[in-house]
């Protein structure tokens, strides 16, 4: 991940109509379960564009789309893999690499 301005940047993974990429914690979280509850995102750009949604100033609200859902999981004790699976076809190839511009996240732990 890398931070400019108020965005952080994240490298991605585009596979079955879901876009995978991962968020690292200062802090380990060996004990506890993170639950997303806010979530935008300048929708995932790739070299064509974004892939959910036009360009929005603060972010793409991820967790209110109906085609859209969300998971967190634990990659490890520091490192968030976060899923964003789309129910509708995603045009692009299966392990395209995917850059994610986070405007916000809200974990609770």
């Amino acid at each position: 991940t890398r931070r400019s301005s108020d965005l952080v940047y994240c490298t991605g993974l585009l596979r079955d109509n879901a876009v995978y990429f991962s968020i690292n914690l200062p802090k380990s979280m060996k004990n506890v379960t993170p639950t997303i509850t806010a979530l935008k995102i300048n929708a995932c750009k790739n070299s064509s564009g974004y892939l959910f949604s036009s360009y929005t100033s603060g972010g793409y609200n991820v967790l209110t789309s109906s085609g859209l859902t969300t998971t967190c999981n634990k990659n490890t004790d520091n490192d968030l893999l976060i899923k964003i699976q789309s129910s509708s076809s995603i045009s692009e190839t299966n392990n395209t690499q995917v850059i994610v511009e986070v405007d916000e996240i809200n974990i609770n732990f």
